[in-house]
Parts: structure tokens; C-alpha cells; sequence
């Protein structure tokens, strides 16, 4: 997913909810199916991540992007935290 998209995803929460929910997040962009939510909300699944659409690490890299948006910082962000600032865009790891 874009940085650009990811962007807008935040800001669209942001404007909708007031605040930014990393499950709402993850419920919107598809990489949770409710229902699947929903037993493990009842505890019929044990393991949340379990159902995620995606793989984790490619979840995290988009979460890391959310993150630096809500911070202000996103469009500077690269697949290291610590490196806020050394690089403008970020590629999606394959």
C-alpha cells in the first residue's frame, strides 16, 4: 500500500472517529474480516492474527506508516523507525 494512501486511510479515521484505533484500522482496510473479529471478541478463536488477510510483517510496515502520520512525521518515514527524516518515500517490502 502506498504511503500516500495509508496517509489518507489515518486522516479519514482521524476525521471520522476522532481518534486513530488500530483495530478499526485493520477492520476498514480488509486485513480482518468481522466476522472473524467477532469469535475472537467471544473467544472462539485464540489468536486474533490468526485471521489477518495479510502477513503480519507487511501489516506492521503499513502500521509503522500510520504511525509517523499521526505523528506528523509520515511522509519522512522509512521501513526503520529510526531513520524518520533520511528518506522521502517508502517501498513496500516484498
Amino acid at each position: 500500500m502506498s504511503n500516500q494512501i495509508i496517509h489518507n486511510q489515518v486522516d479519514l479515521i482521524l476525521f471520522e472517529e476522532g481518534k486513530f484505533s488500530v483495530l478499526n484500522w485493520l477492520l476498514r482496510e480488509g486485513y480482518l474480516d468481522y466476522n472473524d473479529y467477532q469469535k475472537w471478541r467471544n473467544g472462539e478463536n485464540h489468536y486474533l492474527a490468526d485471521n489477518f488477510k495479510a502477513a503480519i510483517p507487511m501489516i506492521i510496515f503499513d502500521l509503522v506508516i500510520a504511525q509517523y502520520r499521526r505523528s506528523g512525521t509520515a511522509s519522512s518515514c522509512s521501513t526503520n523507525p529510526r531513520n524518520v527524516g533520511q528518506q522521502k518515500d517508502v517501498a513496500r517490502p516484498d
